[in-house]
């Protein structure tokens, strides 16, 4: 039997089902089977039942891993005044998260550090709430489907993105799905194709904020990438990341990659990706499903169904279902369904406002078969999200001091940052108070007045006296008669030393220094140092940590293989927590020249010993953390 994996995709105009079979590459896979199915299965981030439902009974009862839009969860980073990691955890668990009503009772939650520096962290924060996924539960639970896991799938593209700041574009089915990265991921959004304009302007002002952001990368169609390139030419680089060509015509390229990148992401450790657990079924989710069952019966979509995705083919025949003609894994089987309008029974069973006719559909059919790969159905409401709590706290303050009543809710304010508050006018000077009233009375001329046609009061001229000009004349004579006197002082002094410089210079010649060699010193010196032998380690009392500071996926991982060949107790992988300039260090509390020189030998590797052992170990749990910076 395939050792394969299956990755679920729920978003709000469609659901990929893919089956990929791992490579001989490690953490590297080639997807084997693909089916769409096309339908409405949101409305603004809460599932219609309904729909759910039709899904579930066409899903074979195995192992999935789910991924949701990003929309559905709470992603941001927060920065902590701690760097030990369970003073960290506290702070967020017992004070910041329930501030801002995130709480283990309602809501699955995910922190991982991602920075320490200067007595502080920055902490990835990423959160789902559980009265969502009623209808998920429900269904799995009724038609024997397990969910190993839920990941956002922003996340799940995390293996083909650069670690440096950057921004990342997703095209999947009629929408645009945007973020920010940085290790980890904020700003999350989702856009309709239609409003790509939107994207281009919160991709400037995400620039705007974050100025070290250096690159877009992109896995969209070539339409999409050309539009927002002429959006963004003067802004920042985008880099398409859609192989040309495409291996396979029935399944857009970049919609293969996003899958099989998805994989890959969930399969490397060093990849911190949000992945929370369904939970069992309660009776709290049979009530949480009627709540958000009226929810969408009372709102404004009321329509279950969307159009088959332009960018993918529509199927041939009536049956709505396609096999490609060779399973290997380069052709991967490919199945494009519909939720809702698959046939007449389950037109019946979705609630519709009106249903059009048939000569209304053969139109429709027509029209979308025309339309380009960027164009989408209106049959679907844009639906966007993204909680950044670092503006939320500032938006709060905002809307206190404006509406004092209003509640604080966790709706996230639009990006560009709050309007600046103007400079205060800086007080005009009153000259007038370096004046005296007894002399502006009275050597002011007849016929004026004191104050101008404002009530300002204006400066008076005041005429020196003769008998003033005499006194500051003397003054001024005596001044410039004892300036002369003291420089005519001060340059005989000067000459006078120059003089007796030069004389002293030319009696006295510099004596010659006279070198002494002490032929025994150095005999001594030339002769060679022995080196002392290291000292044989015990590698099996010995635990080790290897952190990877690089941008490259698996740098840590190939190492740790290396030291487990060599037989050392323990050796574990990560992503570095400090930043660190390019080089291959050892960190430990205490330099230990014989560890250093085994290791370095060990893992092939030429380390320096280096400080900052708390930042990457602050428990005490390794001997040695070794650093990989290049």
């Amino acid at each position: 039997m395939l050792n394969t994996r299956k990755l679920l995709y729920i978003l709000p105009d469609l659901t990929y089902i893919a089956e990929l079979l791992p490579n001989k590459k490690p953490n590297t896979f080639t997807i084997q089977s693909f089916r769409q199915i096309n339908g409405q299965f949101m409305n603004e981030d809460v599932f219609l039942p309904d729909n759910v439902e039709k899904l579930f009974e066409k899903l074979e009862p195995e192992e999935y891993q789910l991924i949701l839009p990003d929309s559905m969860f709470t992603n941001t980073i927060l920065s902590v005044d701690e760097t030990d990691d369970k003073k960290i955890v506290d702070q967020l668990l017992n004070t910041t998260l329930p501030k801002l009503g995130l709480t283990k009772d309602t809501h699955e939650i995910d922190t991982s550090v991602l920075t320490q520096l200067k007595g502080s962290a920055k902490v990835q924060v990423s959160a789902l709430e559980k009265s969502l996924l009623a209808p998920i539960r429900l269904m799995a639970d009724r038609f024997k489907v397990k969910i190993t896991s839920i990941s956002p799938v922003t996340w799940t593209i995390k293996s083909v993105v650069s670690l440096e700041p950057s921004i990342s574009v997703l095209q999947i089915g009629e929408y645009l799905y945007t973020a920010l990265h940085y290790i980890g991921i904020d700003q999350a959004t989702i856009t309709p194709l239609t409003n790509i304009d939107k994207v281009a302007e919160t991709i400037k002002t995400l620039k705007g904020t974050e100025p070290n952001i250096q690159t877009i990368y992109m896995l969209a169609g070539t339409s999409t990438e050309e539009k927002l390139k002429n959006l963004l030419s003067n802004t920042l680089p985008l880099q398409q990341l859609t192989n040309a060509g495409g291996s396979d015509s029935k399944m857009p390229e970049f919609v293969k990659q996003i899958i099989e990148a998805g994989m890959r992401t969930l399969s490397i450790e060093e990849y911190p990706v949000p992945q929370f657990k369904l939970g069992s079924t309660s009776e709290q989710d049979k009530e949480d499903l009627e709540t958000q069952a009226k929810s969408v019966d009372n709102g404004s979509l009321t329509t279950q169904e969307t159009k088959t995705m332009s960018d993918l083919p529509k199927p041939n025949d009536s049956t709505t279902e396609e096999k490609a003609t060779t399973p290997d894994t380069e052709s991967p089987k490919v199945v494009i369904e519909s939720v809702g309008d698959a046939s007449p029974k389950d037109k019946k069973e979705v609630d519709k406002p009106s249903t059009p006719t048939a000569s209304e559909e053969t139109k429709k059919e027509d029209k979308l078969d025309k339309k380009e790969a960027e164009t989408v159905s209106d049959a679907v409401k844009p639906t966007e999200s993204g909680v950044k709590f670092e503006d939320k706290k500032k938006e709060e303050a905002v809307e206190s001091e404006k509406k004092p009543e209003t509640t604080p809710s966790l709706t996230p304010k639009p990006l560009g940052g709050e309007a600046k508050t103007p400079p205060a006018t800086k007080p005009s000077i009153d000259l007038t108070r370096f004046t005296s009233s007894a002399s502006t009375d009275k050597d002011a001329k007849p016929g004026t007045t004191s104050t101008s046609s404002k009530g300002a009061p204006k400066l008076q001229s005041v005429k020196p006296t003769t008998k003033s000009k005499g006194v500051n004349t003397m003054l001024r004579m005596l001044f410039i008669t004892v300036a002369v006197f003291f420089a005519t002082v001060a340059i005989g002094v000067g000459v006078g030393l120059a003089i007796l410089n030069i004389t002293n210079s030319r009696s006295n010649p510099p004596e010659t220094p006279v070198v002494i060699t002490d032929d025994t010193q150095e005999t001594a010196e030339l002769e060679p140092t022995a080196t002392p032998e290291p000292v044989e380690i015990d590698r099996a009392d010995l635990d080790v940590l290897v952190v990877n500071a690089t941008s490259k996926a698996g740098h840590a991982g190939s190492t740790k293989t290396i030291l487990e060949d060599a037989e050392y107790n323990l050796v574990a992988a990560g992503n570095a927590k400090g930043e660190y300039e390019d080089g291959v260090y050892i960190l430990m509390e205490e330099e230990d020249q014989d560890l250093v020189q085994a290791l370095s030998k060990d893992s092939e590797l030429e380390l320096v010993f280096a400080e900052g052992y708390e930042t990457e170990d602050s428990t005490g749990k390794y001997n040695a953390v070794i650093v990989l910076a290049e």
